[in-house]
This record gives structure tokens, sequence and C-alpha cells, in this order.
């Protein structure tokens, strides 16, 4: 397979199924941590990755799921795979075990630190009030920003266009922030909106939206479905798929 880097400074992650995992379009390989912990075909292909240094994020299933990794297992994960990237254990829409799972995550990280892995921390809530306060009540107990990256939920998109929410973010956080990433890309309409601050920077996406856009559908029946599909992938129709979506970034501006 041929190494087909996003050229925009915005970083492309896909989120492959086990199957074709190792597949190296875009910039870095999405990496569900529940399925490298259970599943040895993609466990054995990630490490593959890995000993090749392909970029990797890491990320602990919140949406996939509907909840989080115990942290205490997840930095274990961590430990093992040292990824690029990580997303601190959250809780789709709630505020308060997402607040409570980051800051045990923190308190062992202390002392868990690679030197390798940037964090990245993804606020929860309902609404974006609830976002602003998951934010405050974390960054404010650790007195400082901890993470390297900000992540936006993809129901966020659902509320209103997640620029425009990374902006009220950015205007109503206690403590700022500079990079973001987009978790779950998929409305082709959010990247056409400009940032109002230029003191945020969108740094990465991650997305399986190529990788459907070459099966030729979206229709999964779960989660779960998409990961283990036998469905045949034609690389040639992947590769058109993901440089159709690049053409995207780059007329994003991004």
């Amino acid at each position: 397979m041929l190494d087909r880097s996003c050229k925009p400074s915005l970083k492309l992650v896909l989120d492959y199924p086990v199957k074709y995992t190792e597949y190296l379009y875009g910039d870095i390989t999405f990496v569900l941590a529940h399925l490298y912990r259970d599943n040895l075909v993609y466990k054995g292909k990630i490490n593959q990755l890995k000993k090749a240094s392909r970029p990797l994020m890491l990320d602990n299933g919140a949406w996939e799921f509907g909840k989080s990794m115990n942290p205490k297992l997840y930095l274990s994960i961590i430990n093992i795979l040292n990824p690029d990237y990580a997303v601190i254990p959250d809780v789709f829409k709630n505020k308060g075990q997402t607040e409570k799972l980051t800051l045990e995550f923190l308190e062992m990280w202390k002392t868990n630190w690679n030197g390798i892995t940037k964090l990245m921390f993804a606020p929860q809530g309902e609404t974006i009030d609830e976002l602003v306060d998951c934010y405050n009540n974390v960054v404010g107990k650790m007195k400082k920003t901890f993470f390297d990256i900000l992540a936006i939920p993809k129901h966020v998109g659902m509320i209103m266009n997640r620029v425009v929410a990374t902006d009220i973010l950015h205007n109503q956080v206690d403590l700022p922030f500079t990079d973001v990433h987009f978790l779950g890309y998929w409305n082709w309409e959010e990247l056409s909106r400009k940032p109002d601050s230029e003191q945020w920077k969108l740094v990465s996406i991650d997305t399986k939206a190529p990788v459907k856009y070459a099966f030729g559908t979206d229709k999964f029946t779960s989660q779960m479905d998409y990961y283990l599909t036998k469905r045949p992938l034609d690389e040639g129709s992947l590769k058109m798929a993901v440089d159709t979506f690049k053409d995207h970034l780059m007329k994003s501006g991004r």
C-alpha cells in the first residue's frame, strides 16, 4: 500500500474496518481501544502499523459503544501501544461522568506519562453550556490546560456547526485552548464556516466517510457491523474517495 498523506495542514484520520486496517490512506489511523483489546486480528494489524511508524490515534469508544473504557484499562493499552494521540476517557453526552473519568485518568497519567502520546480532551454534555461547564470544571481542578488538543464530540455537530460551537467554547472557557480536533467528521457543510477567532486552529478530523463512499453505502446496522464487515472494498474506489475528501479539505482552506 502506498502512503498518500493529506497535503493540507489539517490531518486526516481514517477509521477503517478490521479487514482493511492495514491500508495507509490518510495521515493517521484511528484505533478503537475495545477492538484492540478484544480482536486479535485487529490488534495484530495495529501493532504492525506501529512497528512501521504509522501515526495512530487511540479512542476510548464513547460514541461507538455509548460508554467509555475504564481509565486504568485504557491507560494500560496506551502503555502497550504508545499511540501518537489518545482521547481521554469520556462518556457520550454525560458531563458529570466525563469529568469524573477525565480526572481519574489524569491522576494516573501523572505517573505514567510516556513522553510520546498527545492527549485529546473531549468535554461532554447535552448542550453547549454543559460542554463549557465540563471544560471549566476539569481545567479548573487541574489549574492548567492539561491536554494537547481539544476534541469536539460528534453529536455537537447535530446541535450546531462545530466551528460555531468551538468559537463559543473559546469565548466562554476560563483558560484558552489552541489546537482542535473534530471527532467523527460527517457533515460536509461544517468546514464551509470560517472561525471568528484566529486564536484556535482545526488541526485534525477523524472519519469513516471515505471508506463508506468506497463501499458505496453508509448503511450498516451498527457500529460493529461496520468494523467487522466482510464486504469487498475496491482499493481504486477508496483512493478516489480519499482524494475527493482531500479536495474538499483543500477547498475549505484547511
